[in-house]
């Protein structure tokens, strides 16, 4: 196979909890959403990502994170808004807004 990737982009959606799909509380927030980036072409033990913080939403399209061509920019795209503060433990889905 003839692999042409320089970067491994990823989001992270990490003020909710994964169940939060099955019975939509989103659970306390105990982490912040990113974007990581991991550069790629050098040896496997040398692999290391970098993160800046991004409000993401991965609960829509799965084109929430493009990248341009020529590789020097990712867009985030937010489909859902961020969660309210305060009441955490009562927070559900359907809180959200529409990002």
């Amino acid at each position: 196979m003839d692999f042409q990737g320089r970067y491994l982009v990823s989001i992270s959606d990490a003020d909710m909890l994964a169940s939060a799909y099955v019975n939509g509380l989103l659970g306390p927030r105990e982490g912040r959403d990113t974007l990581s980036v991991i550069p790629l072409g050098g040896h496997v033990r040398d692999l290391q990502a970098y993160e800046v913080e991004a409000s993401n939403s991965v609960a829509g399209p799965p084109v929430a994170v493009v990248v341009t061509p020529d590789g020097r920019y990712a867009f985030v795209i937010e489909t859902w808004g961020q969660r309210p503060e305060g009441a955490e433990a009562e927070q559900v889905f359907g809180d959200l807004s529409h990002g």
